[in-house]
Order: structure tokens, then sequence, then C-alpha cells
């Protein structure tokens, strides 16, 4: 799946501190450094734990399967006692 321009350009220019300050979180500036330090640093040593778990296949797998679920439309179990009310 290929991530649209405009929302890569966008987490890219992204500045936490800012946005976690507009969500009202406390410590938006630690919190930022903090993201920042295990998303660059940590990041790589995580991957490959997770890629010599999973390898390339499994990961793409997972990938897809979580996409799928995401994007598909919410589902009413056939159990469910729906009641449809009169608009007249």
């Amino acid at each position: 799946m290929k991530i649209n321009p405009n929302i890569e350009n966008y987490l890219q220019n992204l500045q936490l501190d800012q946005l976690f300050q507009k969500l009202g979180a406390s410590n938006p500036k630690t919190l930022a450094k903090e993201i920042e330090h295990f998303t660059t640093k940590e990041a790589k040593k995580r991957d490959k734990i997770v890629i010599g778990y999973f390898g390339k296949k499994g990961i793409n797998q997972i990938t897809d399967k979580i996409i799928k679920l995401l994007l598909s439309p919410p589902k009413i179990p056939s159990n469910a006692h729906i009641r449809l009310s009169s608009f007249t």
C-alpha cells in the first residue's frame, strides 16, 4: 500500500510538541522527545527483532490484514437484535 504523498509530507513536518500541546497533554516537549528517541534510535533494533521473528513475508501479511480490517465496513453479528423504528 502506498501512502499518500500529502500525508507523508504532513508526518515528516509534524511538530509533535505543538500537537501534544494542542491536545492538552502534560509535558508535550518531553513526550515529543521520547517519541523521537523511540522512533529513530530504538526503531532499527525493534525492526530487526520483529523481522527476525516474523520474516518480511509475515510482516507484509500482518500489515495487509490490518489494513483490510481497518478499511472494511463494520459487520453486524448474525445474532444481533435489530429493532427498526418507523419514521412515519
